[in-house]
Parts: C-alpha cells; structure tokens; sequence
C-alpha cells in the first residue's frame, strides 16, 4: 500500500512539475486525498480525458506533436530514428516521417483503443528507420545489421533468444 501511495504522489509531483499549463482547479478533487482515496480520485480525473485522433488534423497526433516534439530553437521536429532536422507542418505529418508506437502496436494484438493514440507511447519518426525496425523489441545489435543511419541499427541480437532480430 505505501508503494502505491509513493507511486500515485509521484505521479502527481510529475504531472505538477512537466505540465506547466494545468488547468485552473484540474487536481482539485485529489486535494487532501490519500491511498485508495486518492488513487480512485487521480483515475476520476485522468479517465475522462479524450485522447487526440491518430495522424493528421486539428485534433489529432501530428497537431499534438506541435506541442510535444518540436525544437524549441529551430521549429523542427525531434525525430525518434534519426538525426535529421525535419521541418514540421502544422497538424499534418513532417516529411519523412511518420507516427513510432514505443511499444509496437502488434504487441498488443493491434487494438486501437486509447492506448494506440496515447501521446506517451508515440514519437515522430524518421519512416525508413521506423519501418525497418518494425516491431522487433530495443536490444543491442552485436551481429548481423540490416539497417543504420548512425541513429539506429537493426540487425541480430545476441541478448535476444535464438539471436534474433
């Protein structure tokens, strides 16, 4: 129970310290709170949100990603898989690039249910380097490389079962 009460205030210090833009009154209801008190009232507040539509448009990832991965000193956008500067275009997708899912989408047996358009498992990505890495998990490549850029490599892994990819 305490390490959920540690984990739930963590949350909240985090949430305080990253967001600086948090709505007037939006943890009100966690205020004084505390353990399943406090963990029902943090899932009341966050479960109401609407995540942004996958791709491009007014309300969708790319217009999120306005907000979340451009460069602040030269208006480009952070590519996951590169380390290319690539203009951004507003709420349609950068050039070159398209969506990566940290945790690919297959994994989970490609529902498209919140979890697919959560900002904090999406990244704009160079798309060669994304589609050659596909859905095979982060490791270090030590064998065979199909693909590199100086960012990222894909290739066999011995840290990996059977050395796979």
């Amino acid at each position: 129970m305490k390490k959920s009460l540690l984990l739930s205030s963590i949350f909240v210090l985090f949430a305080f310290s990253v967001f600086s833009q948090i709505p007037a009154g939006y943890y009100d209801a966690a205020l004084g709170k505390k353990k399943a008190e406090l963990k029902t009232a943090l899932h009341l507040i966050v479960s109401t949100c609407t995540p942004p539509s996958y791709g491009s448009g007014a309300s969708s990832t790319w217009a999120a990603f306005s907000k979340t991965d451009v460069r602040p000193e030269d208006g480009t956008v952070w590519d996951m898989y590169s380390s290319y500067h690539v203009a951004f275009n507003g709420t349609s997708a950068a050039s070159g690039c398209n969506i990566e899912h940290s945790l690919a989408n297959s994994w989970w047996g490609g529902t498209k249910g919140q979890t697919y358009n959560d900002l904090f498992n999406l990244n704009p990505s160079n798309s060669s380097a994304n589609s050659s890495k596909g859905s095979w998990p982060i490791a270090v490549v030590d064998g065979a490389t199909t693909y590199t850029n100086g960012v990222i490599k894909v290739g066999k892994s011995s840290s990996r079962p059977g050395g796979s990819n």
